[in-house]
């Protein structure tokens, strides 16, 4: 889990998926962002998919369930930027 930390409020990644490997075809990158210790899911958190170089390579949004997919176009290793209005921004 990785946090966004405000005050008191911690905004935790769920699992995802950050060295996608395998075939030449695009990878799927699923995760969840979730908030507190009782993991509340958030919804409307951007999140931006970066590579080694840390450009940005596909960005999103959260659902209502704190839901999100990205999508790497090749196999290699990548991080995340998570962002929501109120929190400090995460690279993971």
């Amino acid at each position: 889990m990785f946090p966004l930390v405000r005050a008191t409020r911690t905004l935790l990644l769920g699992p995802a998926l950050l060295a996608a490997a395998g075939a030449a075809s695009a990878q799927t990158i699923d995760g969840i962002v979730v908030i507190g210790a009782d993991k509340r899911p958030v919804a409307t958190t951007k999140l931006a998919l970066l590579d080694r170089k840390q450009v940005v390579l596909d960005t999103t949004t959260t659902d209502v369930f704190g839901g999100f997919t990205l999508t790497a176009k090749k196999p290699g290793k990548y991080s995340l930027l998570v962002r929501r209005t109120g929190f400090y921004p995460v690279v993971t």
